[in-house]
Parts: C-alpha cells; sequence; structure tokens
C-alpha cells in the first residue's frame, strides 16, 4: 500500500531513479500526518461535551454545561509504540465566548524521538508537525443542541528515514469539519452528535542521491484527499451514568493509498459524585480508561489506551498512550 516502506529494506545502493521511485513516496509523511496529527489524535467522538472535542459543537455545549465564557486548556498525549520512535504532543488552547458564540483557538506540537521501525531494517526514523485550529459554535433555537465548525489555517507533518537517505513534508491546503450534537427526547437522556470533516493535502518527498546513485535528489509529489464521518449516541439511564457508542468511517486516497478505515469505539462513563468519575471503553481493537475531576472552575482527567493507533502497528507495532488534560473555565 506504502511504497516508501520498502524504501528502508534495501540497502542505500539502488542504481536507478525509476527503482527509487518504487521504494520511496509523499504517502510516508502523509502517514505522519493522518496519524498524529490533530484529526487523528481525537477521541473518535461525535457526542460527549468535551472542551477540547472533535466536535467543535460538542466543545461548545461543554462551556454551556461549566456556566463559562472563557478559559484555557493544556493537554499532553505521549505515545509509546513497541518498535518505533515515541511521540510527544503537548496542546494548548483558550476559549472565549463573542455573542452567542463560543470560539476556540488550539495549538498542536507533534514531536518524536529517534528510532528504528518494524520496517526501517535499523535505520534511523524520525517525525514531527504542528497544526493551528479555530472553532465556532453556537446553541441551536430550540435550546436542545449545538452546532459548530472548525478550521486548520496550518496543519504540516515532515519525515526523516536514515538521517535525511528519504525525507518528506505534508501540509493541509485546505481542511475543516462540521459538526451537530442534539438532545433526541425531552428528557435529554438521548442524545445524537455527527461530525463531517474534509482535508485536501500536499505531500512530497526526496530521495537522496546516496539511495538512487543518482546525482541530484529525486522529488516526488502527491496529492492527497481524506473524508472523514463520525456518528455517535449516548444513553443516560439513570443520573450520573452514560452509555455511549460511536462508528468513524474515514477514506484516504492519494498516490501509493486508496484506504478506508473503520473505527468502532463505545464505552461507559460513570460518576461517583458529582465532581468526580471514570470512563471506560473499548476503541479499534484496543481498551481505554480514564479518571476525571470537574468542579465550577477546574477541570482534570488522566487517561490510558492499551492498544491504540491500530492503522499504525503494522509500521511500529502496537502502542500504548497516556494522556493529561488541565483546564481552568469562569
Amino acid at each position: 500500500m506504502l511504497r516508501w516502506l520498502l524504501a528502508v529494506l534495501v540497502l542505500p545502493t539502488v542504481a536507478s531513479a525509476a527503482l527509487a521511485q518504487d521504494i520511496a513516496s509523499p504517502a510516508a509523511p502523509m502517514l505522519v500526518k493522518s496519524t498524529y496529527a490533530p484529526l487523528g489524535l481525537y477521541a473518535p467522538d461525535a457526542v460527549t461535551p468535551l472542551f477540547l472535542s472533535i466536535n467543535p459543537a460538542a466543545a461548545a455545549l461543554a462551556t454551556r454545561l461549566a456556566h463559562a465564557e472563557q478559559g484555557a486548556e493544556f493537554d499532553y498525549i505521549a505515545i509509546g509504540p513497541k518498535n518505533g520512535p515515541s511521540v510527544s504532543v503537548p496542546i494548548s488552547s483558550v476559549f472565549f465566548r463573542v455573542g452567542q458564540v463560543d470560539m476556540r483557538l488550539s495549538y498542536y506540537d507533534i514531536s518524536s524521538g529517534t528510532a528504528p521501525a518494524l520496517v526501517s531494517e535499523g535505520l534511523p526514523v524520525k517525525f514531527g508537525g504542528n497544526a493551528w485550529e479555530i472553532s465556532a459554535a453556537t446553541l441551536l433555537s430550540d435550546g436542545k443542541g449545538a452546532v459548530g465548525v472548525a478550521f486548520l489555517p496550518r496543519d504540516e507533518s515532515w519525515i526523516s528515514i536514515g538521517d535525511g537517505l528519504v525525507s518528506g513534508r505534508a501540509e493541509s491546503r485546505l481542511q475543516a469539519r462540521a459538526g451537530v450534537l442534539h438532545h433526541l427526547d425531552e428528557r435529554r437522556r438521548w442524545t445524537g452528535g455527527l461530525v463531517i470533516s474534509y482535508e485536501d493535502d500536499d505531500a512530497y518527498v526526496d530521495v537522496s542521491p546516496l539511495l538512487t546513485g543518482l546525482p541530484e535528489i529525486v522529488k516526488l509529489n502527491g496529492d492527497y484527499l481524506i473524508r472523514t464521518g463520525i456518528a455517535g449516541l449516548t444513553y443516560q439511564p439513570r443520573v450520573g451514568t452514560t452509555v455511549f457508542a460511536n462508528y468513524t468511517y474515514q477514506t484516504i486516497k492519494g498516490p501509493d493509498v486508496d484506504r478506508s478505515v473503520k473505527v468502532p469505539y463505545y464505552g461507559v462513563t460513570q460518576f461517583f459524585n458529582p465532581r468526580a468519575g471514570v470512563s471506560l471503553g473499548y476503541v479499534d481493537a484496543g481498551k481505554t480508561a480514564s479518571i476525571f475531576y470537574a468542579d465550577k472552575r477546574l477541570q482534570a482527567s488522566l487517561g490510558y489506551t492499551y492498544k491504540s493507533f491500530q492503522t499504525v502497528r503494522q509500521y511500529v507495532g502496537r502502542s500504548n498512550t497516556l494522556w493529561v488534560t488541565l483546564s481552568y473555565a469562569r
């Protein structure tokens, strides 16, 4: 599927550019971008009200439930693959209200260590990236839901294999998503959410003369289109208990990539008291658990996912993820 995977399986003594094109592809930086950039980092949850949510409508509802008009949040995500470089992602966000519109501005900084991957035959792999995201949402006129949009004016990733034998970069020309969240019954026990995302990316790789045997660097370019839909549903059988279920369908098309991704995510959230609780879930063949605390101003959570990022397991092995969230609102 990804020809770049072969690039690091052979000795760097390739004799022709034609063969180099068989072993390197702009799909390399796109793999990083689609996995560890904002859309890949969010929990695939379209319906749970969270300050930092893949659904901008859910983020707006979270601020209303907290009776907040402004605040800030810091998230830290640490990803540990079994056979690849570790990844860290700090995320800084501020949110505020302008009239009846809830705004949010977030910055993501993705960076990895340097280590061989399953497919690199001992050659080091390193990658990173960053992104800015702006979202706006407002409550619906019936007071039972919210609608919102998000736009990423900057979202780019890069990768280096074999200390620059193959290096590349991917960035979005256009990336936006829209979301809606709505209570489905008068007692507000049932809530539904929907997110639609569109992403148009440009990527390239440079293949070193040390790999091709040619006098100059070989540059390969590619255009990629990522379309994502997430549907979610929650049910509250009693106060303090919420059962949730989400389903994600995503397509990625471009040079050396033509695949669809299907991710189920379901579980239960249980409050122990009005301020603290636990959430247990199953996401894409992995298990996730988190504990959280929330009062009128402060919110904090600590979570862990076992067997996360299944879409890149064939490249870096099994991954486990730890995340920490701290937010303040007023």
